[in-house]
Formats: structure tokens, sequence, C-alpha cells
């Protein structure tokens, strides 16, 4: 009697003046950090392609009538600034157990190319219910539990994220609306009430070692209408990941423990525990076993970082095809249209089924340097997932320096271009980091760095359509020189 009785204080808490009774916060997770559309809707689609998340979480392992929670969530991009997203969960917490499910929709808004808000709502529904096979025989006499049985109740979130580079503000109401039971008699009013709970985060993307290691520190708090209203609770955790395959989470709870996550990128699956411990000053930490989450998620679409290719490691200008220029060519034979490279037809794009490696036969021709206009470089090899340029690249490089050097005048950009493929933060970083890179290697030769601009423009421009790869994400990837000025 006295076990059920503790149960049922998991679900009562307290019994406040106004007779309104509160049950648990929202579903807890510690693994986050990997889908953030599990606390915020605003995120869904924000992978950058479609991703399904299964998760299953024992909290409190050997305390009986501890939290239990089982969740799906799927996720997709919709168009570029729109994400649908949808999840069903079921979550058991003592002798209650609650089964929802919402549809989210997510919007955004680009200010720029390195400022981003999103907002996100979602609208859903959700069942009480009583788990009776736990109750003793006299507690199952109690008319408030079959009153909250089989209840009904609207569920939503909503949320909002602002990102600037690798700076992330989020904020989030995860029960939107007032989720309770009134239970009216002529002698009582009384409420059983969810807590009014709301999550706000900022986190730092820190991208290292040409972006093969990211380091991203990462505050969540959370603080609501009951049992952490005072200076609610805050998970302060770090993240490292190395090339998008592995990540390893150290995560500190106030209040409350520690807990450790690591996981692994395999092709298109996603492999993730978490392990939690309350401290010895918590009277759960006394009696349970920690706390266990395992989490398995597919990604549809994603390329998986580091995959080697059938020769070696290098991708011209990561997988860009080279336009091949025969010497023999006449000017009436070249072709120099925005955003192309040249070559021997009258195509916009030459393109060869095979990478091949510049030779002085295959300079490329740049003609007519006009304001405005852009010319994808081809020749350019980058190692994978990397801004470090290959020595085969020396040829395309030099033949820019030369163009450059006959044309004094002309100022010039530098342009970094990915596909979609990935986190919208590294593509960032890395588009960056490669225009960099060339225009790094322009100054060595003697170019003026007054002549050279750079910018990273991360997936936000491609050229061909991201659902392919051969004839769309390798065209998208690419160095573009772009003129400026011509006096």
């Amino acid at each position: 009697m006295k076990l059920v009785a503790y149960r049922l204080l998991v679900i009562a808490l307290v019994s406040l003046a106004t007779n309104s009774i509160y049950a648990q916060e929202t579903s807890l997770f510690t693994q986050y950090a990997q889908n953030k559309y599990f606390y915020n809707p605003a995120y869904a689609g924000y992978h950058g392609y479609s991703v399904a998340h299964l998760v299953y979480r024992k909290q409190w392992s050997g305390f009986d009538g501890a939290p239990e929670t089982m969740l799906f969530s799927f996720q997709s991009p919709l168009k570029k600034t729109m994400g649908v997203g949808g999840r069903i969960f079921r979550d058991n917490t003592g002798v209650v157990s609650r089964t929802g499910a919402q549809a989210s929709y997510a919007y955004g808004v680009n200010f720029d190319d390195n400022h981003q808000l999103h907002f996100g709502l979602s609208v859903g529904a959700m069942v009480n219910s009583i788990r009776w096979d736990i109750l003793s025989a006299n507690d199952q006499q109690d008319q408030a539990l079959y009153r909250l049985n089989n209840s009904f109740v609207l569920d939503g979130a909503f949320g909002a994220f602002y990102r600037f580079k690798g700076l992330e503000l989020s904020f989030a109401f995860p029960q939107l609306f007032n989720r309770s039971l009134r239970e009216q008699t002529t002698t009582s009013n009384s409420v059983f009430r969810y807590i009014n709970q709301s999550i706000a985060a900022v986190s730092y993307r820190f991208d290292l070692m040409g972006g093969d290691l990211a380091v991203t520190p990462m505050v969540l708090h959370r603080f609501g209408t009951f049992a952490i209203q005072n200076a609610g609770q805050f998970d302060i955790n770090v993240t490292t990941e190395w090339r998008e395959k592995f990540w390893l989470t150290f995560l500190h709870r106030t209040e409350y423990g520690n807990a450790i996550n690591a996981g692994i990128h395999f092709k298109q699956m996603s492999f993730g525990y978490a392990y939690e411990f309350a401290n010895n000053r918590s009277m759960i930490g006394s009696v349970s076993n920690g706390s266990h989450e395992i989490l398995i998620s597919y990604h549809f679409g994603r390329k998986e970082k580091g995959k080697k290719k059938k020769e070696k490691e290098v991708e011209p200008q990561d997988n860009e095809l080279v336009a091949k220029v025969d010497s023999t060519a006449t000017k009436d034979e070249i072709v120099s249209a925005d955003t192309a490279s040249v070559g021997t037809d009258s195509s916009a794009v030459a393109k060869v089924d095979e990478v091949t490696e510049p030779t002085k036969t295959d300079t490329q021709v740049f003609e007519k340097p006009e304001v405005g206009k852009k010319y994808t470089v081809s020749g350019l090899f980058f190692g994978t997932g990397s801004a470090k340029i290959d020595p085969s690249s020396t040829s395309a490089l030099d033949n820019l320096v030369d163009f450059l050097q006959k044309n004094p005048a002309l100022k010039i950009e530098i342009g970094g271009h990915t596909d979609n493929v990935g986190n919208a933060t590294t593509n960032q970083t890395l588009s960056e980091s490669r225009a960099k890179s060339v225009v790094d290697y322009l100054a060595s030769k003697g170019i003026s760095k007054d002549r050279i601009a750079f910018k990273g423009y991360g997936d936000k421009e491609p050229v061909a359509t991201n659902d392919d790869e051969k004839d769309g994400r390798e065209l998208n990837r690419r160095i573009e020189m772009k003129v400026l000025d011509n006096k």
C-alpha cells in the first residue's frame, strides 16, 4: 500500500489551495542535441533532408512507477524555408499513461546568408488512461481515477529559433494549450492539470580542423508554474562530433545529476545511447539505477562524410565536374555563360563522365570579364569535407592567377557553394573556408587581397536539383569567381 501511495504521489505531486492537482512535466530526453525537434517544432525539417527518429527512455531504472517514454518522430523539409513533421508518443508515469500525436509546420525567414529566424507550430491530441494493473483493489475505488481514465485533451506546441552563423537561440512552449481535466461536484471543484512548461536554449557550434571536428556547448533551461517555478532547471552540455560520424556528449542537469551520451552515424542510420545518473543528494539517486535512453534514426538522403572515392580521397570542388577545354578550340567554340564552366560545345556546362586532373591542354578560358559575371572555376580539388586544397589543383589555380595578372584592374569575389546534404551550419562554414583557401593561394602568388573578396554561400544558391547526385549535388558543390569591378 505504501508503494502504491508513492506512485500516486508522483502523479498528484501536490494539491494546492485552489484544489488544482498537477501532473508531471512534458517528456524528458537527454539526446535532444541530435534532434532538437524533440522539444521545439521550429526545427521541423532543419536537417535539410527527411529523417525519422525512434526513442525509448527508461527513467529511474529499478524504481517502481518511474517514467517510461516511447516516441517516434518524422520530419522533412517542404521547401527551402519550410518544413513539416509529426510525432507519436506514449508516456507511462506511475499509474497514469498518456498517448498522443502531433503534426508540425515550420517556416523560416532568411534575412541574409548569416541570419535566419524560424517559427514552428504543432497541433494534436492526447489521451490519458489509468494503468489499473498496478493498482490495488482498494485504490481502484477512487472515483477521480475513473474520471481521468480515457480523458481526451487538445495538445500543441509553439517554438522559434534564431541562427547567426554558429550561434543558435531558441524558445519553446511544449504545452501550448491548457491541458486539464476538471472535476466538478457539489462540494468540490478540482482540476487535474499538467505543468505549464517553457524551454529556452542557447548554443554555439565551433568548427575546428577544417570542419572535421565540431564542438557545441549548449545551455537549456526549463521553467514552469510548479515543480521548477523558481530558478528552474538547467541542462549544461557539450557535444563533440567527428566528421558527422561519431558524437560524444557530457551533460549536467542541475538539482539532479549528470549524463553521458555517445553515438555513431553509419551510412543512413544513426545509433545513440545515453546513461543518466542522479547525484547522491537526490532522493531518486539513492533508490534508482540511473536512466537509460536509446535513439535510432534513419536519414533519407544523408551523405556520409569521409567516404572514400574509388582512387583517392579527393574531390573536384567536392565532386564538381571538370570542364575540359581543347587547346585547339576557337573563341566561337568557348562558352562563357554565367555560373558555367567553359567547354567545347554549345552547352552551358561542359560535362564529363569521369574526373580528370588538369593537364596542359585542360586550360580554362575566362572570356570577356564583365561586371556581375560568374564563372565556375573548374579543376579544383579538396579533401572530402575539408577546406585543404589538393596539390592536383595547382594548374587550375595558377591559370586563375595568370588571368588576374593579365587583368590588373579586375576585382573579384571568390564564392564557395555546397549541396544541401548535412548540417546547414557546417555547410556554411565549409563553403567559407574553401573560398578563403582559394584567396590565400592567390595572395601567395602576388595577387593583392584588396582585389579579392571571399564569401561562403553554403547550400543557399543551388544551380541544379539536390535530389540527384551526378547531375545535381555534384554541380552545386563548386567555387565561383564573380567579377565585381573592372576599372
